[in-house]
């Protein structure tokens, strides 16, 4: 897959999650931002998959967008490796603990 993998396992708490997911949601596609928002509002949480909703196995990526702009995003495994093969720029990736 190409992506870079640090080695520490990371903490983010539910704030952190939800900061993250403010700053990003300006550079998503407009329906992302529909689908993510319903998944969060179900879950009660940020701090899971922003695509499918998932609270097992995240990872917080540095993504870039088509735009060439570097925003934080958390995705599970599954869901950053169907995306990777779709052509999403990940330069960095981080286990959450």
């Amino acid at each position: 897959m190409g992506v870079m993998k640090t080695k520490e396992d990371i903490e983010l708490t539910e704030n952190e999650a939800k900061e993250l997911w403010e700053n990003a949601r300006k550079h998503l596609p407009s329906h992302q931002v529909v689908i993510s928002e319903t998944i969060f509002q179900k879950a009660g949480s940020h701090k899971i998959c922003w695509i499918c909703g998932d609270d097992k196995d995240l990872y917080l990526l540095t993504v870039e967008t088509n735009e060439g702009k570097r925003i934080n995003a958390i995705m599970c495994k599954d869901c950053m490796t169907i995306q990777a093969s779709m052509g999403l720029k990940i330069i960095d990736a981080k286990k959450i603990k």
